[in-house]
């Protein structure tokens, strides 16, 4: 707000004291409604309007690209043919300024006004357009600023620059701030179908091009059409820019909203020139909602530089992008330098599936090294990513000094893949994507690592990609050579099999582990070992285990696994029970809970499919899960999510015909 302050009081100040050198400045105002065209009803002129007691004549003439155009509250002005040109445009509040609908245009700036630095404005306290309204607004060759301001509505047909090009008049620019800024401090809504509608080139760009578009913190530019997109990509039809092209920016501080267009099909497009030197940057430091395509890449004569940057405090909604695609600088490169680059707390945003599909979130820094998302179970939800090049909090040695922070917006019921890409021009510190990679995610308190497979070989076009087990909580991730894989029990469950019991589990991260025991007790405090098992791999991968128990007695039989590290730690599972009784039920034990798992025991119950759900206290649902039940007297383990909280929760078991719900206290 300070910045958007301190910009609005430099404008009105360089217009306050380029006023007192133009009380020459002409002006026509309006005196009835009617149309632009028709001067000798509808205009009255001065030729010192910033004299304080302007004199006003009869007009003689439409206004022209030198002059103000002022429409009076009260008044209504019709456009009707193409062209109409003035250096600025006052509506005021109760005036309004529209085509019915034809798609003629008001062009605003005066030719070559950039020669003299002249900030032109369209102010509107008024109307400018309605609904449907097709009317273009574009800007003269050569002006030097155009600054849309005021309390009024503006829905138009689209915004550009004249045919003919809008080039900075003089040497070839070097960057977009020498030449002509458009500065929209207005909400504004487009409404022209299948083109471009709000593009900083036109059909013929030049390289002297050096143009500017700014959206104000707090602004918002919606792209209404569901045809429409919003850049001018100058292509000939098929694979060839038609013009060099030279520098352009937007600066995207607060809204562009593209999402009415969701077709998958095409859309919005940016497209490198054919101009070495020339440059398309897209800067979002506020909020750029995309529709059903996006894309950025080359065409076959592609040179120039295309830079998309999400900065600090910067989001780009993909939510909505079933294609989101981007490419390559050059033609014939295979080096991925088109992504979206992150700064500071930049994010993009993308809706990951549960089929299994590959959701890429093409991000990185100085570099490229994106993370894809796969969602296995659970619903569709949006997820959130960033990435910086340093590790927030104390990592091990041989950590890759890259940190992508994942959000997904309902926390847990989910479990999803995670790959993360990089290069071994990313590697540092010591990490090499050769030796055992370890994915390390913050608890609140410290890593856990989580071994991974890589794959590639760490060249632009063959990446290292480590591959993780599916997560159900995230927050901050790295990688590392260096993780200590703790014993992650998963599929852990006893249940009655014949006359005995099946004791089952597995190891999701077996590494240096030394012994496996499986112990019971009867009481459930002193437990005697019934079987040891060696481990089957130690290589940081998936191993399972199964145990029959021939020996179970009527009452309780408890089972617990008992792991021993080489380096002498100790670790045991959750205790399950197995209650032999002529009764039936489902029990969920032990509460209070803690360690964050439950054991859901089965009694005398038939097989299924249940749905686990857990609620809080105000019925939301946090967390979901199905189990397969293999009929009769079962225990089985149920993690639940890593960042529940302390609290009181009701768990729900049921299938179609049976339904249970206990409460229980998380400690």
């Amino acid at each position: 707000m300070k910045k958007k302050s301190t910009l609005l009081f430099a404008l009105i100040a360089f217009i306050a004291i380029q006023n007192c050198f133009s009380q020459t400045q002409t002006a026509l105002r309006s005196i009835a409604s009617g149309n632009w065209s028709a001067f000798a009803t509808v205009w009255e002129k001065t030729g010192s309007f910033y004299n304080p007691t302007p004199t006003w004549a009869a007009a003689t003439a439409a206004p022209t690209t030198s002059q103000i155009a002022i429409i009076r509250n009260g008044h209504t002005v019709t456009i009707d043919a193409s062209g109409k040109n003035s250096k600025s445009v006052i509506i005021e509040a109760g005036g309004k300024l529209f085509a019915n609908g034809v798609a003629n245009s008001v062009r605003v700036g005066a030719i070559a006004s950039g020669t003299a630095g002249s900030i032109d404005t369209l102010t509107v306290d008024g109307i400018f357009g309605g609904t449907g309204e097709l009317l273009p607004l574009e800007f003269q060759i050569g002006a030097a600023s155009t600054w849309i301001r005021g309390t009024g509505t503006i829905e138009i047909g689209r915004i550009r620059p004249v045919n003919g090009n809008l080039n900075y008049t003089g040497s070839a620019a070097t960057n977009a701030a020498t030449g002509f800024k458009l500065l929209v401090d207005k909400d504004i809504t487009l409404n022209t179908a299948g083109n471009s509608v709000f593009s900083v080139t036109n059909s013929t760009p030049s390289v002297n091009d050096s143009i500017s578009y700014t959206i104000f913190a707090g602004r918002k530019v919606t792209v209404a059409s569901v045809s429409s997109y919003f850049h001018n990509n100058n292509i000939d039809g098929t694979t060839k820019l038609v013009a060099a092209g030279g520098k352009y920016e937007y600066r995207i501080n607060g809204t562009l909203d593209l999402s009415a267009n969701i077709s998958v099909a095409g859309g919005n497009t940016l497209v490198p020139y054919s101009n070495a030197s020339s440059a398309l940057t897209l800067n979002v430091n506020g909020l750029l909602k995309l529709g059903g395509y996006f894309k950025a890449d080359t065409v076959g004569n592609s040179l120039g530089a295309l830079n998309i940057n999400i900065n600090n405090g910067g989001v780009i909604d993909a939510t909505l992008t079933s294609k989101l695609i981007t490419g390559t600088v050059g033609a014939v490169t295979a080096t991925p330098s088109i992504y979206f680059k992150i700064s500071g707390t930049g994010t993009l945003k993308r809706t990951v599936t549960n089929d299994g599909a590959k959701i890429l979130f093409p991000i990185g820094t100085a570099s490229y090294t994106p993370v894809t998302i796969s969602g296995n179970t659970g619903a569709a939800e949006v997820f959130t990513v960033s990435i910086k090049d340093a590790i927030t909090n104390t990592a091990p040695a041989n950590t890759l000094q890259k940190e992508w922070n994942i959000a997904e917006s309902v926390a847990g019921g989910n479990l999803d893949t995670l790959r993360f890409q990089w290069t071994v021009a990313d590697q540092t510190m010591g990490f090499t994507g050769a030796n055992p990679v370890f994915v390390g995610r913050w608890n609140g308190s410290a890593w856990d690592f989580t071994a991974a497979s890589v794959s590639g070989t760490g060249t632009t076009a063959d990446p290292y990609v480590a591959k993780s087990t599916p997560f159900s909580t995230f927050g901050l991730f790295i990688l590392s050579n260096n993780g200590v894989a703790p014993v992650s029990f998963v599929n852990v469950k006893a249940y009655q099999k014949l006359s005995g019991a099946q004791i089952e589990f597995g190891n999701a991260t077996e590494l240096d582990i030394a012994k496996y025991e499986i112990e019971k007790s009867t009481n459930g405090r002193v437990f005697s070992t019934l079987s040891t098992l060696l481990p089957k791999t130690n290589n940081a991968a998936l191993n399972n285990y199964s145990y029959f128990d021939a020996s179970i007695s009527n009452g309780n039989n408890f089972y617990r696994i008992k792991v021993t590290e080489k380096d002498g730690t100790i670790k045991y599972s959750t205790i399950l029970n197995i209650k032999l009784s002529q009764g039936s039920g489902i029990v969920i034990y032990p509460n209070p809970i803690k360690g964050k798992v439950i054991n859901v025991q089965f009694q005398n119950t038939n097989e299924a499919m249940y749905q686990i759900h857990i609620f809080n206290q105000i019925g939301q649902t946090i967390y979901t899960q199905q189990l397969q039940h293999t009929g009769r007297t079962a225990a089985y383990v149920v993690a639940l999510p890593a960042n529940i909280a302390k609290g009181i929760y009701s768990v729900q078991i049921s299938n179609n015909s049976v339904k249970t719900t206990q409460k229980i206290i998380v400690e």
